[in-house]
């Protein structure tokens, strides 16, 4: 796999898309998101994106600014989850409703 390549990420992409649609298609009471995608698009989508971003996030926060981040619900669950990846950092994350 060549992420790197623009044709494979376009193909990624679509393909990503279409089986998105085919799980919003087949949700029914208890859909869970995280656990419904396959394990390659959920390392794609949720763990991969959440550890470039939790780099991005230390460094931001290392040079004094307090940035508010706002992210979807399945970024923030789990064991790759944001607010997990940051704690390990020694970050401490809050809700804001």
């Amino acid at each position: 796999e060549d992420v790197g390549n623009p044709l494979y990420l376009h193909q990624f992409s679509r393909d990503a898309i279409n089986e998105l649609n085919l799980k919003r298609d087949a949700r029914h009471e208890g859909y869970d998101p995280e656990t419904s995608l396959t394990p390659q698009l959920r390392e794609a989508l949720l763990v991969r994106r959440n550890r470039d971003w939790v780099g991005q996030l230390d460094a931001i926060l290392a040079s004094g600014e307090r940035p508010l981040v706002a992210v979807g619900t399945a970024h923030l669950l789990g064991p790759d989850g944001l607010p997990t990846l940051l704690a390990r950092r020694g970050y401490t994350t809050r809700r804001i409703q």
